[in-house]
């Protein structure tokens, strides 16, 4: 059953998250070049990856995935990217221990979080979707 009531909120949120990529995009071509230019970028990137992230949501509300086969991935590949996310993580904390520039220990704590979360997905494609060879 698809709730209508969902996607019309997500649809919501996805104009909201269009109007952050607009405003700090025109703010973003004004300081070119400047560190707080860097930091609106992630912002927008963020905001772009989440409208296509809540666009794929409302695809699998409406029934428009397909269903996992488990072979989509091979476990292989999960496995050593799992252990290329781990380095990622410990090799950003060393960076980011080691400066003492308040901007870039920002910039790499937010690096590590995602390399967090990429580590927590693949950890969850590997449990859920991906057949042992």
């Amino acid at each position: 059953m698809v709730d209508e009531k969902v996607i019309e909120e997500l649809r919501t949120w996805i104009e909201v998250e269009e109007e952050v990529v607009y405003n700090i995009g025109r703010v973003r071509a004004e300081s070119e070049g400047t560190i707080p230019s860097l930091l609106l970028y992630e912002l927008v990137a963020d905001s772009t990856k989440h409208i296509n992230i809540l666009n794929a949501i409302i695809d699998i509300l409406e029934g428009r995935f397909k269903e996992s086969t488990g072979n989509e991935v091979s476990y292989d590949f999960i496995k050593d990217h799992i252990e290329t996310e781990k380095t990622a993580l410990q090799f950003a904390d060393r960076l980011r221990r080691e400066t003492d520039n308040e901007d870039v220990k920002l910039l790499l704590s937010h690096i590590m979080e995602e390399e967090q979360r990429h580590h927590d997905t693949l950890i969850h494609i590997s449990e859920r979707y991906v057949k042992e060879a």
